[in-house]
């Protein structure tokens, strides 16, 4: 540029993965420009399959017209752990215990709209269900509306570039949702019936109590299901599918020194199972160790890949 200044080295650290990406065609073989993410300080892990970005490109300079590309050299964790990793969506019930409270409170809020727009009549076969539920959408407009609502929170909620995407996806997702919702609510009215043959104050609180943990585990389930299949074949969801899954480990940081004679060497460093139970050091390790608490389990700093080097472009 004007000021004879050429920026190499490119660090951001705002998503919580390694990746690493090297000029392709650079003027100089022995100081090519870095693009490096090392954000494995973050409170959770985000990953590295979500989109394809084996050769990213870029515009620069005054004109924005000059192209410079960049091809992926490393990622932590690599793409195959990564995906991997995404099928603990699946126990998404298990590891956000409390999100079930909102699809619990979703599932009992629809169905008692439902239920007492058709004053909670007991349907003798599926089609009578069936005809119970238009009913109920056909005498309640706040009900309709209710459901109407929903499908669109769940089309903006869905996380896509694709119109039809977002529309596809968002409609498949809350109906996975009403399905559920239409069984359990009926379920709840059909047991009801059978073993409070009267009606009861008790067998309306069994009947809330069955559709709200019905609604807990399933709903939850369903969400579990739905961030497994946006992340493991669409690359979507990745707050939400991967900061669901809790995970610790897999922290990375960067260690850069600088020669005298200008040389750059940055050193790429991973903890692959972060430690969770720490210790006082002993006063015998005070040589050794420089640390005041010691790590007790967890592993070793390891090096990601070999250390990049760029040298001086200065005489």
């Amino acid at each position: 540029n004007k000021k004879n200044i050429e920026v190499k080295v490119f660090l951001a650290g705002d998503y919580h993965h390694y990746r690493r990406h090297e000029e392709n065609s650079p003027k100089d073989p022995d100081c090519k420009v870095q693009k490096i993410t090392a954000g494995g300080g973050g409170a959770f892990l985000h990953p590295t399959h979500d989109i394809d970005v084996s050769m990213i490109s870029e515009s620069y300079g005054p004109d924005k017209r000059s192209r410079r590309r960049f091809a992926l050299k490393q990622s932590y964790p690599d793409i195959k752990t990564s995906k991997r990793l995404t099928f603990r969506d699946l126990l998404f019930l298990f590891l956000n215990p409390g999100f079930g409270i909102l699809t619990a409170m979703l599932y009992l809020i629809t169905a008692w709209m439902v239920g007492a727009a058709v004053e909670y009549k007991n349907p003798t076969g599926f089609m009578d269900t069936l005809k119970f539920t238009a009913l109920a959408f056909k005498n309640s407009p706040v009900a309709a509306m209710w459901i109407l609502l929903i499908l669109c929170i769940f089309i903006f909620f869905t996380d896509t570039h694709s119109r039809i995407y977002k529309w596809l996806g968002g409609l498949l997702h809350a109906s996975a949702h009403m399905i559920s919702i239409f069984y359990i609510g009926w379920s709840a009215i059909f047991l009801t019936s059978l073993v409070f043959r009267n009606e009861s104050f008790a067998g309306f609180l069994f009947s809330i109590s069955f559709i709200f943990l019905s609604g807990w585990v399933v709903g939850s389930t369903v969400t579990g299901i739905y961030f497994f299949i946006s992340q493991y074949f669409f690359g979507r969801h990745n707050e939400e599918s991967f900061s669901a899954l809790k995970i610790q480990d897999y922290k990375n940081f960067l260690r850069i020194h600088i020669s005298e004679d200008g040389v750059l060497t940055i050193f790429p460093i991973k903890i692959e199972k972060a430690a969770r139970k720490w210790r006082n050091r002993h006063n015998k390790e005070k040589d050794s160790i420089k640390s005041f608490i010691v790590p007790r389990d967890g592993t070793a700093p390891e090096l990601i890949e070999e250390p990049v080097v760029l040298k001086s472009t200065f005489d």
